[in-house]
């Protein structure tokens, strides 16, 4: 009888840990139901902008926007572009080499970053060249290649943007001579104008679409302007996406955005 007891004890223990883990299971299975929240990085054209962002329908909410125009110059933001025409002074010493350089295009690939392509010539020579490179906070690279002259010839250039919008680094070039630096004056490239806010009033309102609002950050132009912001989920490529910021449209030129509801 006794071990007739127990063996019932352990089958009933047994079926209360059985219930206890399916509870706990059931419970783990179903999980927290995931916050609603709009998210992108897109490049918007008619001016050229770009905006990264996160917000979360939260409580309370949470996000960020990194915003830029990079069609509006605004000092002390830290995010640069080339200035054009420019000129640029190469040194392999004992010489001196100057070139002017001119952007033709310039495409953002972040709230901070772009590439830009162009033209220009080397003065001494009068022989005319291609140049592309790109520009991330106050980093630059770059190189140019002649189109008549020398074929296969490319100067190959990295260096840093000083405050004052004067540029110096090091190069490289086909023919391996060294110590090979350049500079370009003060004044050869600008900021534009970039912040960071924090985001409010997140709505994932369906689930292809959402609102949230900002305000433009003390210390900047349109100080405490307040930003109310539109958005639909297209689906891939992100140019079905659509971007509205207090009522008017803006193209989306490259990038994505989606709406998690």
């Amino acid at each position: 009888m006794f071990r007739t007891r127990v063996r019932n004890l352990l089958a009933v223990t047994a079926v209360a840990s059985l219930a206890v883990l399916g509870v706990t299971a059931g419970t783990a299975s179903a999980g927290t139901q995931p916050v609603p929240k709009v998210t992108g990085s897109i490049e918007l054209a008619n001016p050229m902008q770009y905006a990264s962002f996160n917000a979360f329908a939260s409580t309370p909410v949470k996000g960020s926007i990194t915003y830029t125009n990079f069609d509006y110059k605004v000092a002390g933001t830290g995010v640069w572009l080339l200035n054009t025409p420019v000129t640029l002074t190469a040194t392999l010493p004992p010489n001196d080499y100057h070139f002017t350089l001119n952007v033709d295009t310039v495409k953002p690939t972040s709230p901070t970053a772009s590439t830009f392509t162009g033209h220009g010539l080397y003065v001494e020579g009068n022989w005319p060249l291609t140049l592309s490179g790109s520009i991330s906070g106050s980093k630059i690279s770059f190189s140019f290649a002649y189109t008549t002259a020398l074929p296969g010839y490319v100067f190959s250039a990295t260096g840093t943007i000083a405050a004052d919008g004067s540029l110096a680094g090091t190069a490289t070039d086909t023919n391996g001579q060294t110590p090979l630096t350049w500079t370009l004056g003060a004044g050869s490239a600008s900021e534009v104008f970039s912040y960071t806010a924090p985001v409010t009033n997140v709505d994932v309102t369906t689930p292809t679409a959402a609102t949230f609002d900002f305000t433009v950050p003390a210390g900047i132009p349109y100080a405490g302007t307040p930003i109310h912001v539109a958005v639909t989920d297209g689906g891939s490529p992100g140019t079905r996406d659509t971007w509205q910021a207090n009522g008017s449209f803006y193209p989306i030129v490259s990038g994505n955005l989606v709406v998690h509801s």
